[in-house]
């Protein structure tokens, strides 16, 4: 499946509800679950190493609005 913005904000309303600003029962933060789960290909890992979800959120969609514009 490939990730936009619908699915990008129905996954974060999940984690937020399941996890709040935690981790995940495998220790995954927001931006690595992410990364993992639909396979995003963007060199830079912006959000993956970010403890707090909205920080990842915001940088992964900047990216998904970034492809959209090109």
């Amino acid at each position: 499946m490939k990730l936009n913005i619908n699915i990008l904000n129905n996954e974060f309303l999940i984690w937020t509800g399941d996890f709040g600003n935690g981790r995940n029962k495998q220790d995954l933060r927001f931006g690595q679950f992410m990364y993992l789960k639909y396979n995003i290909d963007i060199k830079k890992q912006e959000g993956f190493y970010d403890e707090i979800p909205r920080y990842s959120y915001r940088k992964i969609i900047n990216n998904l609005n970034n492809k959209i514009d090109t």
